[in-house]
C-alpha cells in the first residue's frame, strides 16, 4: 500500500515470523526496496493487509474468547495505528465486537 508522508512516499507491506507467530507491518523505500522500519502488530495478515485511510492503518485481530468450534474463530477487534516516516504508533482499538467465522471484510469510505 503506498503512503505519502511529508518528505517521502513509503510502501507499506506485511511480514511474519512463523516460528514466533508474530506479525509485522513494514515500510519500504519504493526506489530501493530497502526496509526502513518494521513494527510488530496484533492484526491478522494471513488473508489481506489492513486498510489505509490518510495516516491511519486499520486491521483486525481475534480475541480468543467465546469460541464455538464450527461456529466462530473468536471475537473481532479492530486495531488502528498512525503511520509516520519513522514507524507506527497505536492510535485506537475497539472493544471486542461480534464473533468471526473466516475473515472480516472491511471498507473505508470518505
Amino acid at each position: 500500500i503506498p503512503w505519502k508522508g511529508p518528505t517521502q512516499t513509503l510502501i507499506l507491506a506485511s511480514d511474519r515470523d512463523n516460528q514466533k507467530k508474530e506479525n509485522f507491518a513494514i515500510a519500504l523505500d519504493p526506489t530501493t526496496g530497502k526496509i526502513l522500519w518494521r513494527k510488530q502488530v496484533p492484526y491478522l495478515i494471513d488473508y489481506g493487509f489492513p486498510l489505509l485511510v490518510g495516516d491511519t492503518l486499520i486491521g483486525y485481530s481475534l480475541k480468543m474468547e467465546k469460541i464455538k468450534p464450527g461456529e466462530n474463530d473468536g471475537i473481532a477487534i479492530l486495531n488502528a495505528f498512525k503511520v509516520s516516516e519513522k514507524g507506527l504508533d497505536p492510535f485506537w482499538e475497539t472493544k471486542p465486537l461480534g464473533p468471526i467465522v473466516d475473515t472480516v471484510a472491511m471498507t473505508i469510505s470518505g
